[in-house]
Formats: C-alpha cells, structure tokens, sequence
C-alpha cells in the first residue's frame, strides 16, 4: 500500500508514481535532478538516461515544462519550454527569470551585468484586475510610436500617450505623442520633439531650436536675447517664401511693411466740425513762447520721464495738429483773398 517506489538501480526514487524518471519524482510531473553544476526543481520534464550515465538530455514529460535552477555559481534561473510531444527532447528554453548571485535580476535575457535587466516589454496595471487602461508600459519594439519608451493608454484603451526614444534617418530624439488610432505607425498626433542636436519641436519636427505647430500663449515676459552673431533679437517670417516681414533688433529699430494699432480714441476729425472752438495764432504763440511745445503734446522732458511713447495717441494729436493747421492756412488764406480785394479796389 505504499506510495513511495525506489529503484537501486538507477538510483531513482518515485513518490505516487511506480516508474520515476528522475532522481526523485512526485506524481507524473514534479521532478527533482541534481548533478554537479545544477540542482533543479521541474515541472513536465526530466533528463533522460542516454545509457553513458550523462543526464544532459532533457526530454519532456508531457505538456509544457517548466524549470527552476541553482547553479553551481549561486545562480538561480526559472525558465518554460515549448510545449511538445511526450518524450520529445527540449531543443530550446524560453528565457524567464535568472537572479545571480550578486543580486543582479535579469528577465527575458541571461545578460545580467546591471541590478535590474529587462528584455522586452514593461506594463504596469491599475488595481482593476484584467484592465489595462490607464497602465504605463514600458516599451522596447520598433515601430512607431511605441519606440523604447513609454505608453500610458487612456481610460477607453482607444489612444494612447507616448514618451519614446528613437533614432530615425540619424536624428536621435525624444518625443511624446498621442496615438488616435489603430495603426501605431500612420495615426500618431506628435506632440513635442527634443532632438539631440538641441532643437525642438512642439506639434511638428523641429527645424529651428523652437519650432511650433500652433499657436503660443507667453503669460509673462519674452525675454529675447538674439545670437552672438546677430544684433537682431526677433524675425517674423513668412514660412511660404521665406520673405522677412518684420524684424526687431537689439538697438530698438524695428523693420517691417505696415504697422497697424487699434483705435481706442476718437480720431480727430471733429475738428472740422461747426463749432470747434480753434485757439487764435496769437493765444498760440503765447502758449509755445511759455511751454516750448504745441498744446495737448507732451514736451521733451515729460517724454524723457516717461521713458517711452503712445505711438497711437500721438499719431492722433498729430493728426489733430495738421487739421488744426489745415484750419489756419485756409483762414489765412481768405484774410489774403480779402487784403488782395481791397487793394484791387483802391483808386488808380
């Protein structure tokens, strides 16, 4: 009535199974080998007596096998193998697990020469068990934009986030992206582009250090301080013809084709208007012989206080000052028209 089976033999011993294929065996699968590198704990498999007394055969059992090693270096490695016919031999070993004796951990390559060595892909889950939405993944294939980086999917699993690292056509980079499709490599929205020649590039691949797709909101100040090689701080190109349309440079000038302000005042031409009330020449002359400038513009030390000037408003008080003007010419010229009249109409 017992269980346990022994051959002297071969040195076997079967616990719940009367033929042990191995040193020690419990039941059909659960097998025990030792030799003098490994000792090892498997599932399904066995190595198999060639008849020389040399167990390097491993030959499976039946279904898929599965093997935990200690090896003769401290090692301790945990690897499956395909699933093949009963008795058929193991060719090869699906890398799982190996733990050195240094406390290196590799997973998916025996490599082992960091703390911690992956070769393949990384996913970490959300506390929802079998959903994977909202998982990072770290990723190690090549195609876009899953390209050694890191994914995060949304809640619908539908797009994704992407951070991946990549070199394409010599330019290696760091990009985000956003996956709006199916397809990883044709529906990918980029996002941002960091370039190891330093440029980058915010919806789009940068071909200037800031190149942006969109437009840009500064909350605070643009602080512009040109190159070395150039006393100009700022161009607005057009990308079309690669025409300048305008330009700032350190000395202050500005160059462009028009200036346009918005008209927050009324403009001057109620100066035309029945009943405006035109100061006299003579009241006029007074004003500029006491305060050296003309009347609602501001004089050179106010100007100089302030530090800067309302192009807008002073364009209009300008404007203002030649209608006034306007006004005094023609006035002037009918006092002309009338002197010229009565000197016609004196006697010859």
């Amino acid at each position: 009535g017992s269980n346990i089976f022994s051959n002297p033999s071969n040195a076997k011993v079967g616990i719940a199974t009367s033929v042990p294929k191995e040193y020690l065996q419990i039941g059909n699968q659960f097998t025990f080998h030792g030799d003098d590198y490994n000792s090892i704990i498997g599932h399904n498999y066995y190595y198999k007596d060639l008849g020389s007394g040399s167990y390097t055969d491993a030959h499976i059992i039946s279904g898929p096998s599965s093997r935990l090693c200690f090896g003769g270096e401290g090692d301790i490695l945990l690897q499956t193998a395909t699933t093949g016919n009963a008795e058929s031999a193991i060719s090869s070993w699906n890398t799982g697990l190996k733990i050195t004796n240094d406390g290196n951990v590799s997973i998916g390559t025996l490599q082992h020469d960091k703390l911690l060595t992956v070769n393949g892909d990384v996913q970490f889950l959300t506390s929802t068990i079998g959903n994977n939405h909202n998982a990072l993944q770290i990723l190690s294939g090549a195609n876009l934009p899953e390209r050694r980086g890191i994914n995060i999917p949304d809640e619908s699993g539908a797009a994704d986030f992407n951070f991946f690292i990549h070199e394409y056509n010599g330019t290696a980079a760091f990009n985000f992206c956003k996956r709006k499709g199916d397809n990883p490599n044709t529906d990918v929205e980029k996002l941002m582009q960091i370039r190891k020649d330093g440029k980058v590039g915010i919806g789009i691949e940068p071909s200037e250090k800031l190149d942006v797709d969109g437009n840009v909101l500064v909350r605070g100040t643009l602080l512009l301080n040109g190159n070395s090689g150039s006393s100009k701080v700022l161009q607005i190109k057009n990308t079309v013809d690669q025409s300048n349309n305008f330009e700032i440079f350190a000395d202050g000038s500005i160059y462009g084709r028009t200036l346009k302000l918005t008209v927050n005042v009324l403009p001057p031409d109620y100066v035309f208007q029945n009943g405006y009330s035109l100061i006299s020449l003579k009241d006029l002359a007074k004003f500029i012989r006491i305060n050296k400038h003309l009347p609602n513009i501001p004089s050179a030390s106010e100007l100089l206080d302030e530090g800067h000037i309302d192009i807008g408003n002073m364009q209009l008080e300008l404007l203002k000052k030649i209608e006034e003007l306007t006004l005094y010419v023609i006035k002037q010229d009918e006092q002309i028209q009338n002197l010229q009249n009565k000197i016609n109409n004196l006697p010859k």
